[in-house]
């Protein structure tokens, strides 16, 4: 079946109802574990933790992240595919910030940390930091690549239209422009 058979633009449609599902879930486990104690952004302690549980999430967000790209890409989605590039530089540049201010607190943990505790604060943060570090480049990649592809190229004179995000030569596809 073709991707312009609205079936098949049905189903696809239903990957932004996962992955908005998949966020809000995530969203709330977070939000959850965040509030479960006593929050204190104030403290290095606290800020290490909620750093090391919003990282531990990251895996899960991206599946959600590729469903939203995936529907977008599918059901040519071009104003779709740019918002998320841009959301994606801007939580980029957030996450950015935070591993700066999370290295200082991982740092300051570490200081503290002694004997059998500071093998597994060091691994933690790490595991942590490393984690967000790979997201960031996944997340500037992803963001500046969306906005690259949903450009629109016309030459002066040309009355051309923009060509398809995905093009199939198959029967009853979109041909890929000359």
């Amino acid at each position: 079946m073709p991707l312009s058979d609205p079936r098949v633009r049905r189903l696809i449609s239903l990957l932004y109802l996962a992955g908005l599902l998949i966020i809000a879930d995530q969203g709330i486990e977070i939000l959850a574990a965040l509030l479960a104690g006593s929050p204190a952004p104030g403290a290095a302690s606290w800020r290490f933790g909620a750093f090391g549980v919003v990282a531990g999430r990251l895996s899960v967000l991206l599946v959600a992240d590729a469903f939203l790209f995936a529907a977008a890409i599918g059901l040519q989605h071009r104003m779709m595919l740019r918002v998320l590039g841009w959301i994606h530089l801007a939580l980029a540049a957030v996450c950015f910030a935070a591993l700066l201010v999370f290295g200082l607190d991982a740092l300051e943990m570490g200081g503290r940390a002694r004997g059998a505790v500071a093998g597994p604060v060091g691994v933690a943060a790490l595991r942590a930091g490393g984690i967000v570090a790979l997201a960031i480049g996944l997340m500037v990649w992803v963001g500046v690549v969306s906005i690259q592809v949903t450009r629109r190229h016309r030459r002066k004179g040309s009355t051309r239209e923009t060509p398809p995000l995905v093009t199939d030569t198959r029967r009853g596809g979109t041909a890929p422009p000359p």
